[in-house]
């Protein structure tokens, strides 16, 4: 039986990685109708979808659950990261493939495309932490 398939080609699809902000896991957190309308359509049009909830962002909850401005901020950090947790719709990284010097020179040319403004640096690392994701953040 003679296999016709290239070594190189491969059946197997990657699946859409979609990188989830830390504002929109406190409002799903916090039950906003628009968020959760907002995610409900992503999983219908993209069921096969890998959503990744980055280190920056995991470490960006932790920060709130302890030391947020105030008490709800707390509150919400706090169910975030139980929901990350018990619910197993978004898969937390604990850690980057990549080298911090690799993700900062990334976002220095994505803001140098003007992809993303000067002032949204952080947005800036935790898009480029996972190449090629599609960020679902909240405008």
């Amino acid at each position: 039986m003679h296999n016709n398939a290239s070594p190189n080609c491969s059946t197997d699809v990657k699946p859409l990685r979609l990188a989830v902000d830390t504002n929109v896991l406190l409002d799903l957190a916090g039950e906003v109708d628009d968020v959760l309308d907002a995610v409900a359509v992503i999983s219908l049009r993209l069921p096969d979808t890998d959503k990744l909830v980055l280190p920056s962002v995991l470490e960006e909850l932790a920060f709130l659950a302890d030391s947020g401005r105030t008490k709800e901020a707390c509150l919400l950090s706090a169910k975030a990261i139980r929901q990350i947790r018990d619910e197993r719709r978004f898969r937390p990284l604990l850690e980057l493939p990549y080298s911090s010097a690799q993700v900062v020179e990334l976002a220095d040319e994505l803001r140098r495309c003007n992809l993303l403004p000067e002032e949204e640096m952080h947005d800036a690392e935790q898009t480029s932490s996972v190449p090629p994701p599609k960020s679902m953040t909240r405008a």
